[in-house]
């Protein structure tokens, strides 16, 4: 990976957004270490087929890594990933998503994971040596900051961890810039819903509003086009199955860089 970037100054205080992350990693280690099953749960498959990953998908995948998986749907089904891609998956967690896009790239393609978590790296690095993926690499790194080089990758995926960066506007500008002409940008992200009643979303913005800013739909796309993407559209949205989670939908968001 390139060295563009100089390692930025976690141990600040009073800032927001250091805290942000701090509190991220910190919840990390909970994930990382969550019991894992003995075997496939019907809860674990459901939760996944319903996120949209395929029997088959699931199948390939150590128990332990869908089991921590975090994530809310499956953006490689979206991706158009072809053999011989280079992928990069924001926020990667323990992988799955990674090792779903590895078996479309091929030997000849190759597949990133960055993630600000070293406890989530750690889990996937152990689920790369488990199915011997040696063409897929895992680092602990910033999703805004992401080091590597000008258009160096083919797609773009990220699954529910891309919205707690407290620069969402910096995540797309940094995409854009990694991804080649024609590249692909596919996020799966929780949006607010407009249609819920004006206390639950001004309870929302009060008890989120330290650290970042509630988006609806169309801020999420204005992002992405204020970034540069072409043919920013959304793909899918459902509803959270979560009762926690109400006034959220669930949406599939993909965006392209044009050709030059």
């Amino acid at each position: 990976m390139a060295e563009r970037h100089e390692k930025r100054n976690e141990a600040a205080t009073g800032d927001p957004a250091e805290e942000k992350k701090k509190m991220i990693r910190e919840q990390a280690i909970g994930w990382a270490t969550r019991p894992v099953p003995c075997c496939m749960t019907p809860a674990v498959l459901d939760r996944l087929l319903g996120q949209g990953y395929t029997r088959e998908d699931i199948e390939r995948l150590p128990l332990s890594a869908v089991a921590r998986s975090v994530g809310i749907g499956n953006p490689s089904a979206h991706a158009e990933i072809a053999e011989g891609d280079t992928v990069l998956d924001l926020g990667c967690g323990v992988g799955i998503d990674c090792f779903v896009a590895w078996k479309k790239v091929g030997e000849q393609g190759k597949v990133i994971g960055l993630d600000l978590s070293p406890d989530m790296i750690g889990r996937a690095n152990e689920s790369k040596a488990e199915l011997g993926a040696a063409n897929v690499e895992f680092y602990v790194g910033d999703i805004e900051d992401i080091p590597l080089e000008n258009e160096s990758v083919n797609a773009i995926l990220g699954n529910a961890a891309v919205g707690g960066a407290p620069d969402i506007g910096r995540v797309f500008r940094e995409a854009f810039r990694v991804l080649k002409p024609g590249g692909r940008l596919v996020f799966c992200i929780a949006i607010l819903n407009e249609d819920a009643p004006k206390a639950d979303l001004d309870a929302i913005h009060a008890q989120v509003g330290r650290f970042d800013e509630p988006m609806t739909e169309q801020e999420w796309l204005a992002n992405a086009r204020d970034a540069g993407f072409a043919d920013v559209q959304t793909l899918t949205k459902r509803p959270a199955r979560s009762s926690g989670q109400k006034n959220w939908l669930l949406a599939t968001i993909k965006a392209r860089k044009t050709e030059r």
